[in-house]
């Protein structure tokens, strides 16, 4: 399901869904402050609604 190698950033494919990102990011546990980007635009109204977490500048 998700393919990237052990400590390697799991957001990097854009073609994966807010659920999945959202999923992933609980999973490995990368930040607990991760937010589905459809919703993420509604809190801050910095990012379209394309813009995915590994985007996000807290991400780097």
């Amino acid at each position: 399901m998700i393919k990237a190698p052990p400590g390697e950033p799991k957001f990097l494919e854009p073609s994966r869904t807010p659920l999945t990102v959202s999923t992933a990011s609980k999973r490995f546990g990368h930040c607990d402050r991760v937010i589905p980007p459809v919703v993420q635009p509604v809190l801050t109204g910095e990012y379209p609604e394309s813009v995915y977490p590994s985007e996000l500048p807290w991400k780097h």
